[in-house]
């Protein structure tokens, strides 16, 4: 999905503007008739957002080498690598409202960034599901559980499975 609309709303000349005519045909377009058709109803809400950036990279780094002094002394070599950060996702989220104060989630998302200035690729993959409750006008206090698996290419990508259960608590101030 994330690919589908990327390849339709970007464009070498305008970049990313075209994202949002993209998204509007290709999803909102499609849950509002499913919604009319009364697939979907008021206690349920879908949000997916999608994102996709290019940055400048630039990574300075000193490094020790030998400088052939007396008993074989080191002095540090300066280096600057310069490239392009990308970045691209989506994020993908079903929410029900249980009763007026409580909500449960369900949320997917997948990531992928590439730097060339290190030659990298990552993926990152997650599953979350929660659940959140009023307790005041202003607090609001949730608990969730998560499944992350990160993967890449290149020498200095970190992999990794994670599994968290955590929970929050948000005050309006």
């Amino acid at each position: 999905a994330k690919d589908f609309l990327i390849e339709r709303g970007t464009d070498e000349k305008f970049g990313a503007r075209p994202l949002r005519r993209a998204i509007e045909q290709y999803l909102e377009d499609a849950l509002s008739e499913a919604m009319l058709r009364g697939e979907y109803k008021e206690k349920n809400r879908v949000v997916v957002s999608v994102y996709y950036s290019i940055r400048d990279s630039k990574v300075d780094t000193s490094i020790s080498a030998l400088s052939g002094g007396i008993g074989g002394a080191t002095s540090p070599i300066e280096l600057t690598m310069v490239g392009e950060l990308r970045r691209s996702g989506i994020n993908a989220t079903l929410e029900h409202k249980m009763d007026a104060a409580t909500t449960i989630s369900l949320t997917a998302r997948h990531a992928r960034v590439e730097s060339t200035t290190l030659g990298d690729t990552s993926r990152l993959t997650a599953l979350e599901a929660g659940a959140r409750t009023k307790l005041t006008t202003r607090t609001t206090a949730g608990v969730a559980i998560r499944h992350s698996k990160q993967s890449g290419s290149g020498p200095d990508t970190v992999s990794y499975d994670e599994n968290a259960v955590f929970g929050t608590v948000d005050f309006k101030f």
